[in-house]
C-alpha cells in the first residue's frame, strides 16, 4: 500500500475478482472501469478465430451454439479451445478432427472451473 501511495505515475490494475478487493486498496483506486463480457456475436467470433487454421473442424461444429451456451470472456474461450484440441489429439494423434463434443465438453469443464473459482475467498 505504501508503494502505491508513493508512486507518482499512472498505475493500471486489472482484476476479474473485484469482489475480493481489500477496502484499503479499494480507497486508493481513483477510477474504476468495468468491461462487460462479450456478447453472443462476439463470443461466436472468438470461438472461431481461436481454433488454429491447421486444426480440422468437423462439420457438426456450431460456434453459435457454444457462444449462446457459455457466457465466457475471451480467456475462458481460449482455455476451452485449447482443452478441446488436446482431447481431439488424444483421440486421434495422427489426424485429429475437432468435434462439437470436444468443444462442449471443454466448455463445460471451463464453466465448472469458473464457478468453482468464483467462491468468496480471502487473498489472491
Amino acid at each position: 500500500m505504501q508503494e502505491i501511495e508513493n508512486f507518482e505515475g499512472i498505475l493500471i490494475l486489472t482484476t476479474n475478482r473485484v469482489d475480493i478487493l481489500d477496502n484499503a486498496l479499494d480507497r486508493r483506486i481513483a477510477f474504476k472501469i468495468e468491461f462487460d463480457l462479450p456478447g453472443i456475436a462476439e463470443r461466436e467470433k472468438i470461438w472461431q478465430v481461436l481454433v488454429p487454421d491447421k486444426v480440422v473442424i468437423d462439420t457438426g461444429v456450431d460456434f453459435s451454439v457454444l457462444a449462446k451456451r457459455f457466457p465466457f470472456a475471451g480467456g475462458n474461450i481460449k482455455n476451452a479451445v485449447f482443452w478441446a484440441i488436446m482431447k481431439a489429439g488424444e483421440r486421434s494423434p495422427t489426424s485429429p478432427i475437432l468435434k462439437m463434443e470436444d468443444l462442449l465438453s471443454a466448455g463445460e469443464r471451463e464453466y465448472s472451473k469458473m464457478n468453482k473459482n468464483s467462491k468468496s475467498r480471502i487473498g489472491f
